[in-house]
């Protein structure tokens, strides 16, 4: 049997490339060259307060993640924490407001309310988040600076 011109038929042809690049791996500078791009529109504006959402991956050495997180999940992302932690240090080295939200491994389910927080490492034995509670944190933060200028992982 042979295919057909396209393959597979019923999928459109993608116009461009995501932008997290070929297989959700690479990000080129996505990261980085949006944080220089905010960085100035911030300036140039005024604006004083940022809340980014990064990774728990960023990371590389964090004592909460499992070996297989080490061994396996962080080496096939190593190009793309590499470039979340160059737009991390880009906020960093100015005078801003900054929060990093750094959720585990999303997940898209009702959400449970009973995330934890903990600051610049994973909370010990999580290994996963709602969308919708990372969203509920992040607005609840943007009131409530009690982040400010730290780099919280969720987890439940």
């Amino acid at each position: 049997m042979r295919r057909p011109r396209t393959w597979p038929p019923q999928w459109p042809r993608p116009r461009c490339r995501p932008p997290s690049g070929l297989a959700g791996r690479a990000a080129g500078r996505l990261y980085s060259d949006g944080a220089r791009a905010i960085v100035a529109a911030m300036r140039a504006t005024g604006v004083k307060r940022l809340l980014a959402i990064t990774s728990v991956g960023v990371r590389h050495d964090d004592p909460h993640h499992a070996w297989w997180y080490h061994g396996l999940i962080r080496p096939i992302g190593a190009n793309l924490y590499a470039d979340m932690a160059d737009m991390e240090r880009i906020v960093r080295d100015i005078d801003l407001d900054w929060t990093f939200v750094r959720p585990t491994y999303l997940q898209d389910r009702e959400p449970t309310g009973s995330y934890r927080a903990t600051d610049d490492s994973t909370p010990l034995g999580g290994r996963r988040v709602t969308r919708t509670d990372v969203a509920r944190f992040i607005v609840e933060e943007l009131g409530a600076h009690r982040w400010s200028r730290q780099a919280p992982s969720l987890a439940e």
